[in-house]
C-alpha cells in the first residue's frame, strides 16, 4: 500500500475556499495530477503555469509533495519526491481569477470547435475595459434551487453557498445578506441575536445559536418546499458529511458544520415512536480532537433516536 504526505504551505489546501464570480467553470478550481513522470494541469492544461522539481523515491515508499504558490497569481510551485510505481496525486488549486479562468475555458471550447479566436486574449476581469455596447447571445437556465441544494448542503460546498448569496442580492452580497434577514425574521428570528457575515460560513465572525438554527428547522418542516430542503440534507451513514457517521443509517438528516475547534450538526432525527425530532448542536472552542466532539454529538442522536412520547401516531411537524 502507498501511503502519503502532502504538506501545502498556504492552507490546509490550495483548492479550499474558491473565489466567488458571476463567471464559474469547474467550481473555480484546478486539479494537479502528480506522478513520478511529471505534473498534469486538468481541465485546462495551459492555465496555471506550474515550477516543477521533481524527484524519483523507491517503489512502495512514502510520496512527499509541498505545494504553494509562485510569485505570479495563478503560477504554483512543487516540489515532490514520488515513487515510481505510486498512483497519482491529486491536488486541487483554487484559481486567483475565477472569470479570466472562464473565459480562457471558453475560448478554448471554440477552438475546438473550429472557432478561430486567435485574436482574443482573455484577460484579468479588473483590468478589463467595458465596452461600449453589448448584445445578449445565449441565455441559459440553471438547475432549479432543489438540485443546486443537493451539492450545497451533502458535501458542503461552500463556492454554491457564496454564489447563491449574491444571486440572492442580484450580484451584490450586501443586498443578499438583506434578503437573508429578512428572510430569518419571517422564521421569528430578529437581527440583533445572529451575525451574518458570508454566505458559506466560514468567517469567524459568523455568531448563530443552536436555539436559532432549531426555530429556522422547524419553519422549514412547514413551508411547502420542505421535501426538497429534507432530501438535500446529508443522511446519516449513507451521504454526504454524514456517509461515516452515526449508527443509525438513514435516521437522521443534519447538517454538519465545522471549522477549527468548532464542530455543529443540525437537522432532522426519527424518535422510536415515528415524531420526527429537530436538533442542533453547536461545540465551540474544545481542547480536546474534533472526533471526540463528533462522538458525543452521535451519542446525543442515538438517545433521541430511541425517545418516544409514548405515542404511537407518526408526527409529521418537528419538536424542539
Amino acid at each position: 500500500m502507498i501511503h502519503r504526505i502532502v504538506t501545502l504551505l498556504m492552507a490546509a489546501c490550495l483548492g479550499y475556499a474558491a473565489r466567488v464570480s458571476a463567471l464559474q467553470f469547474n467550481e473555480n478550481v484546478e486539479t494537479l495530477e502528480i506522478t513520478a513522470s511529471g505534473v498534469r494541469v486538468l481541465p485546462l492544461p495551459e492555465y496555471v503555469p506550474v515550477d516543477v522539481s521533481l524527484a524519483t523515491a523507491p517503489a512502495g515508499t512514502r510520496a512527499q509533495v509541498e505545494i504553494d504558490r509562485g510569485p505570479e497569481p495563478e503560477r504554483v510551485r512543487v516540489r515532490a519526491k514520488v515513487p515510481q510505481d505510486g498512483v497519482p496525486l491529486r491536488e486541487t488549486i483554487a484559481v486567483a481569477d475565477p472569470a479570466r479562468h472562464f473565459a480562457w475555458a471558453l475560448r478554448r471550447v471554440l477552438a475546438m470547435e473550429g472557432i478561430d479566436v486567435s485574436a482574443s486574449t482573455p484577460r484579468a476581469a479588473n483590468r478589463s475595459p467595458q465596452p461600449e455596447s453589448l448584445s445578449l447571445l445565449w441565455t441559459h437556465r440553471s438547475p432549479p434551487l432543489a438540485e443546486i441544494l443537493k451539492p450545497m448542503l451533502k458535501v458542503s460546498q461552500n463556492l454554491y453557498a457564496e454564489t447563491v448569496a449574491r444571486v440572492l442580492g442580484d450580484s451584490s452580497f450586501a443586498a443578499g445578506k438583506r434578503a437573508v434577514e429578512e428572510t430569518l425574521t419571517t422564521m421569528g428570528i430578529e437581527p440583533g441575536t445572529y451575525v451574518y457575515a458570508d454566505g458559506s460560513g466560514l468567517s469567524r465572525y459568523n455568531l448563530v445559536s443552536a436555539g436559532a438554527l432549531t426555530r429556522l428547522l422547524v419553519f422549514m418542516s412547514r413551508h411547502p418546499s420542505f421535501s426538497a430542503f429534507y432530501d438535500a440534507l446529508p443522511v446519516a451513514g449513507v451521504d454526504g458529511t454524514l456517509a461515516r457517521r452515526l449508527g443509525a443509517r438513514g435516521n437522521v438528516h443534519a447538517k454538519t458544520g465545522s471549522i477549527a475547534n468548532v464542530r455543529s450538526l443540525s437537522g432532522y432525527v426519527r424518535a422510536a415512536d415515528g415524531e420526527r425530532l429537530a436538533f442542533s448542536m453547536i461545540a465551540n472552542n474544545f481542547l480536546g480532537g474534533s472526533d471526540a466532539a463528533d462522538r458525543l454529538q452521535d451519542s446525543a442522536l442515538v438517545a433521541l433516536a430511541a425517545f418516544s412520547r409514548g405515542s404511537t401516531s407518526e408526527k409529521s411537524s418537528p419538536s424542539r
